[in-house]
């Protein structure tokens, strides 16, 4: 809602921004309930709690209607990119284009989020099945970022599916995310708002060939769009001294 507040252009990439500030918010919140040893399937009912309670603080239709008409072509324009992202999906017929897996790192990124679903961060220091030895593997010994896996969990308990069921289509909705992120970078820079939404699509759906050609990089493809939210507003920050942005640039990273 801060982002919201600000005026014109910078107002427009305020709102722009929102999306990805809100699931950056949720994703932080995500990974400390489980890192606190919040049951997983608590997250989706208190999630909606939140949701419902920040709705009651606004407390007005009116800015939730004058944010939505400024944000709707955005939401239309992800939904697109969306779908092309998952057409090989509907067009295989299954949740992963050559099969499930490509190669064997989307097996650990499916693995890591039903270990912490299952056994949250109680990582046992001489694991003796590879269930756990997966887990201790990736997230002990060689320290791997989990921010993907508490998302990847998330989705799970929300639609209560395997983690390997959804890794494409979670790892398409942060490509997706993209449209909002380089929307505000090209209106920032002064380009039309037709031209900035069509840049946009472009440029999520650029992540297309990595998405199943690579799919060993679904961390990295998924904390795409706040490396580049957190580089427009710290831009904002410090170049221009929009102070309204330091919050939102906290967040993203």
């Amino acid at each position: 809602m801060r982002l919201s507040g600000l005026a014109g252009t910078q107002d427009e990439i305020g709102v722009a921004l929102a999306p990805p500030a809100g699931l950056a918010l949720l994703l932080i919140f995500v990974g400390l309930a489980i890192r606190a040893g919040l049951p997983a399937d608590l997250l989706g009912p208190i999630v909606v709690l939140l949701a419902v309670a920040a709705w009651a603080r606004l407390g007005s239709w009116g800015l939730l209607r004058s944010i939505f008409a400024r944000l709707w072509p955005l939401v239309l324009a992800a939904g697109i990119a969306y779908l092309v992202l998952i057409a090989p999906l509907l067009l295989a017929g299954d949740f992963g284009v050559l099969g499930h897996n490509v190669n064997n790192d989307p097996v650990f990124h499916s693995i890591l989020p039903e270990y912490l679903a299952t056994y949250g961060y109680d990582l046992p220091s001489d694991p003796q099945d590879g269930f756990s030895q997966a887990a201790v593997d990736k997230l002990v010994n060689q320290g791997y970022p989990d921010g993907w896996h508490q998302a990847l969990l998330f989705a799970g308990t929300l639609f209560r599916m395997r983690a390997w069921q959804l890794f494409n289509f979670t790892e398409a909705l942060f490509m997706a995310l993209m449209v909002p992120v380089v929307f505000a970078w090209l209106r920032a820079g002064g380009l039309s708002r037709s031209w900035s939404i069509s840049g946009g699509v472009v440029a999520a759906v650029g992540y297309l060939q990595l998405s199943y050609v690579f799919q060993g990089f679904a961390p990295q493809v998924a904390v795409t769009p706040f490396i580049y939210a957190s580089l427009l507003v710290f831009y904002k920050v410090i170049a221009e001294g929009k102070f309204g942005f330091a919050g939102p640039a906290a967040l993203f990273v």
